[in-house]
């Protein structure tokens, strides 16, 4: 079956015959192990294999951006519910970094533009 057409670029490592005498192992991606492994290629499609896919790079970074994102609103909001409070800042900045796990100079920077406004 072919691959999803967002697959071709992740990279995947193909071992044929693990522990044999004919043992074979092919790093690449998946759009050259098709290419390696197709009617033109030279591997043999022939044996056990074992194929290893590498994590999706792009999806890792689109998950890590959705993550900060996530994380700054939520910093927002306990900080301006801090400061509705009455909290000091530094209190303020403490307890919102150990509740969210923010960077401190992160919490403490979006602190001072909220309580600039108060």
């Amino acid at each position: 079956a072919p691959a999803p057409p967002t697959a071709g670029a992740r990279r995947v490592l193909c071992a044929r015959e693990l522990t044999k005498v004919y043992e074979e192992l092919f790093r690449g991606t998946i759009d050259g192990a098709l290419a390696h492994y197709g009617e033109d290629g030279q591997g043999v499609l022939r044996g056990e294999f074992t194929l290893v896919l590498l994590p999706d790079e792009s999806r890792q970074a689109r998950d890590a951006a959705n993550a900060v994102e996530d994380r700054g609103d939520t910093v927002l909001a306990l900080l301006e519910a801090q400061a509705g409070a009455g909290a000091l800042l530094s209190a303020a900045v403490r307890d919102v970094c150990a509740a969210t796990g923010a960077p401190k100079r992160e919490v403490y920077n979006a602190a001072l533009a909220i309580w600039a406004k108060i």
